[in-house]
């Protein structure tokens, strides 16, 4: 591969990635939730390095 692009929101993902010589940029994708979703992920400023989300809006390779 020349390039790999991967949205990983899990911290230990993110430092396995880290430690394999992978390096970290900003995304363009935002996490809405439903109200219900949200109260279940509360408070997410405290929980959000522990969620595993998987990209899966369906656009393909649009805006890369």
């Amino acid at each position: 591969m020349d390039l790999v692009l991967s949205n990983q929101s899990h911290a230990a993902w993110r430092d396995a990635l880290k430690s394999s010589g992978f390096l970290g940029a900003p995304s363009n994708f935002i996490f809405g939730a439903s109200k219900s979703v949200a109260e279940l992920l509360a408070p997410f400023d405290a929980n959000r390095d522990r969620i595993f989300l998987n990209r899966g809006d369906g656009d393909g390779p649009v805006n890369l």
